[in-house]
């Protein structure tokens, strides 16, 4: 490759990085400004949260025709870049604004009436208690936000919405300008260059966050009364806890019954209502943002017929087979999450070697060199759905996974030297200990990566880079939707992101909020 080839590769690599760069800094002054006060006071939670729900369920292609009306309509100029950083935030924001709640709900409350019995202004108390409590969920996060946004680094810098196509100049731009030429040099060169400027931002910037984010940790547990003596009252009621619960969620398939009350049913289907509520407003925004008030009656029969044309029984299926294809990568991802995010929070050594290395495996986005090997799905059914799968699972168990490193940190030093005393072997303390204090931060990745999942289907089941179009035989929602916006038809769209919507907050609303606040009260009491 000649000397203007590589020149237009560091290019496109510096105008990326500003791109997430910015998108970075935007979500965590975003997700600080929304996740504290939803931590603090439940009136702002319910008013907050089920909008994070609506807005984190709408998939990238879902904000295409705000990036391209909105933004580019403002400045033509600026335009493109603004709704490509626009586009690369709404894939890294939503799991920083759930670790900033989920780090404020932590903070033990004897930390609070200490606060007033000292009489600590608010704005001491932001800085000395609630922002430092976020500070390691913002960093912990920050490596999956920086994999989701290379995931689709693609999607925000080629922006297609019908006839329309606006791109700029970056790595996913121009991987797809190779794939078009199939000049797999091009590919693997600038690929090549994009993994060794994954590993230096991760070495010079990410992993010194890192260190710098573990002088925040504060034990969440008073210390012991004497010296060389813990209080094993919490312990015990671990030991309860695990035994009521993980065997029932292990031996029977009824884990929302065990979490869920069913008395508090009416009142989250009263939120789910509201939410469903919101999202519709939501959806109807974003299918009139190019059209004008007065053809409200117009718009609302296009939606209508677009129905009708789709036809119930495709919808259905399209649910059902995502749903299928979600299940399973939430379940490989848990099943080697767990295990590795334990021995890698138990190793020094591990954290310091192993960690940066999965890190920069992580962030590779998968999409731009997924055409150099998917010839080898592409042979049967069979191989093509594996390698939606695949997607899926690259594309969220990262979310799970840096959870799970979290909060597995977190554990307070004084339960990890009392299972050292009591000589507990690698699974019971993985399961006695490990797990019951790290539900939380279990919780809140589930949250992010069901989320996420459902996002990545626009990718993992129809992927159209450079001209190539890569999509599954069997129906699915992401497909659906990939199709709709190749074709403009903001109807289709306004009606596969609805469904999404419902979905995943049905999901957040029955089973992960009400499962996050027991976990939180387990790990209080």
């Amino acid at each position: 490759m000649a000397i203007e080839g590589l020149l237009e590769i560091a290019t496109a690599l510096s105008l990326s990085w500003l791109r997430l760069g910015a998108a970075l800094l935007l979500s965590i002054a975003m997700s600080l400004l929304v996740g504290i006060p939803s931590g603090l006071s439940r009136g702002v939670e319910r008013l907050v949260l089920p909008i994070l729900d609506v807005l984190q369920s709408v998939p990238i292609l879902g904000f295409f025709p705000i990036a391209v009306y909105f933004f580019i309509s403002i400045n033509p100029i600026l335009g493109p870049d603004l709704a490509s950083i626009f586009l690369i935030f709404t894939s890294t924001f939503w799991n920083m604004a759930f670790g900033v709640y989920e780090g404020v709900r932590a903070i033990p409350p004897e930390l609070y009436e200490i606060s007033r019995i000292v009489n600590l202004g608010i704005s001491k108390r932001l800085r000395q208690i609630i922002i430092p409590a976020s500070i390691p969920r913002i960093i912990s996060q920050l490596p999956p936000s920086i994999a989701n946004g290379l995931y689709f680094l693609t999607a925000s810098e080629i922006i297609s919405f019908g006839e329309k196509e606006i791109s700029v100049a970056g790595v996913g731009s121009l991987v797809a300008t190779y794939v078009r030429k199939n000049d797999v040099t091009g590919i693997v060169i600038t690929v090549g260059s994009l993994a060794l400027s994954i590993a230096l931002i991760f070495t010079l910037i990410v992993n010194p966050l890192i260190t710098w984010a573990e002088k925040f940790r504060f034990e969440t547990v008073t210390t012991p009364s004497r010296p060389g003596r813990v209080t094993l009252g919490p312990v015990r009621r671990i030991f309860t806890t695990v035994r009521t619960r993980i065997p029932s969620m292990r031996m029977q398939l009824t884990l929302p019954s065990v979490f869920v009350h069913v008395g508090h049913m009416p009142r989250h289907l009263s939120r789910f209502i509201f939410i469903m509520a919101i999202s519709a407003a939501a959806i109807f925004f974003l299918t009139v943002s190019s059209s004008y008030i007065s053809d409200v009656p117009r718009i609302l029969m296009g939606i209508w017929l677009m129905i009708n044309e789709m036809g119930y029984i495709l919808v259905l299926n399209s649910v059902g087979m995502s749903f299928v294809r979600i299940a399973i990568a939430i379940f490989l991802s848990l099943l080697w999450s767990i295990p590795v995010a334990y021995i890698v929070a138990k190793s020094d050594r591990l954290r310091r070697t192993a960690l940066p290395v999965i890190q920069i495996i992580a962030s590779m986005p998968v999409p731009i060199f997924f055409p150099l090997i998917a010839d080898a799905f592409l042979s049967s059914r069979e191989f093509i759905e594996l390698g939606s799968i695949l997607l899926i699972v690259l594309g969220t168990q990262w979310y799970i996974f840096y959870s799970l490193v979290g909060g597995f940190l977190r554990i307070p030093t004084e339960y990890r030297e009392l299972s050292k005393s009591y000589s507990l072997g690698r699974l019971r303390e993985l399961f006695i200990i490990y797990i019951p204090f790290a539900m939380p931060s279990l919780v809140t990745g589930l949250i992010t990566a069901t989320g996420g999942a459902w996002n990545t289907l626009v990718v993992a089941e129809r992927l159209v880079i450079g001209g190539r179009v890569f999509e599954t035989s069997l129906p699915g929602l992401g497909k659906l939707l990939s199709q709709y916006t190749e074709m403009g038809s903001v109807y289709g769209m306004a009606v596969i992101v609805f469904v999404m919507t419902v979905i995943v907050v049905a999901f957040n609303r029955f089973i992960w909020r009400p499962l996050y606040d027991r976990t939180i009260k387990m790990v209080r009491e």
